[in-house]
């Protein structure tokens, strides 16, 4: 079933003249991924693809947004007057004493174990 966004995506590529390929490669989509969205099987496509089809099919981006029923881009807000609350900070972790010298090679450990073997 195609949604609001899908139905006017297709309308106004229609009226431009344009094919599937055409504003699927304006989008930086394909065109199976275009004819998924007019038909509704993709409901909520990500926004970028809604500022390349509303570029595109020059169609403001807004008109596309409310048929997507698709959230608005959030905007920086100013500082506000209510203070967001303070974080818990988290109990420092306990650093664990390293077994052995990292700088001590693999080979190096092999022969003092052995060695120490060898005193008993």
């Amino acid at each position: 079933m195609a949604t609001k966004l899908g139905t006017m995506i297709r309308e106004a590529r229609e009226a431009k003249g344009m094919t599937k390929e055409e504003l699927g490669e304006a989008m930086g989509i394909s065109a199976s991924t275009v004819g998924q969205i007019e038909r509704g099987e993709i409901k909520r496509p990500p926004m970028r693809r809604i500022e390349g089809a509303a570029k595109a099919l020059r169609v403001a981006k807004a008109r596309l947004i409310e048929a997507g029923d698709i959230p608005k881009p959030k905007t920086k807000e100013k500082a506000s007057s209510a203070k967001k609350p303070a974080k818990k900070k988290k109990p420092a972790k306990k650093k664990k004493a390293p077994k052995r010298a990292p700088s001590m090679s693999k080979k190096k450990r092999g022969q003092e174990a052995k060695a120490r073997r060898a005193k008993r």
